[in-house]
């Protein structure tokens, strides 16, 4: 899935700063899941340069863009708070999962998901919850899609992030 022009995290804060004006009368319960950082990593040029020198690799830099990215659409919308000024009366709880993994793919019934501590592959069509690792019982479908991987974060200038050793 292609991102939004801006990326995700402004169209949500956006989108949730114009149903506060809405509801800016009454009480309100705004329950915003933020899909950032995840894959597909894309963010905007602004967001990237902030860590061009700093980052050592383009999946450092782009993890990275994404989070500043969200912490500036919090902080907007958090703006928006205290405009209202509802920033006494308002309760905030920021979670977060562990962001993106290092690479993954899907081709088929079959994801594989790179991570540190090892691939984990899954049948979609068997386990649509993605409840069991498959590596162990599938190696060869965990290679070919290991290898189909490589070859796309190799050969794509997309900026998309690489496993990192």
């Amino acid at each position: 899935m292609k991102s939004p022009p801006g990326g995700f995290a402004p169209l949500l804060a956006r989108e949730a700063i114009q149903w506060l004006r809405a509801s800016e009368k009454h009480p309100f319960f705004l329950y915003l899941a933020f899909t950032s950082p995840h894959v597909p990593l894309q963010e905007p040029e602004r967001w990237m340069n902030l860590y061009r020198e700093s980052a050592p690799d383009v999946g450092h830099q782009l993890y990275w863009a994404a989070i500043s990215h969200l912490d500036h659409a919090v902080g907007q919308l958090m703006a928006e708070v205290d405009r209202l000024g509802q920033r006494n009366n308002t309760l905030v709880i920021f979670l977060s999962d562990k962001g993106a993994p290092e690479s993954a793919l899907r081709q088929g019934d079959w994801k594989l998901i790179q991570r540190k501590a090892g691939p984990e592959l899954s049948h979609l069509a068997g386990d649509e919850g993605e409840t069991k690792n498959q590596a162990a019982e599938n190696p060869r479908i965990g290679q070919r899609l290991r290898n189909v991987l490589e070859a796309e974060t190799v050969n794509d200038n997309d900026a998309r992030p690489r496993s990192n050793p």
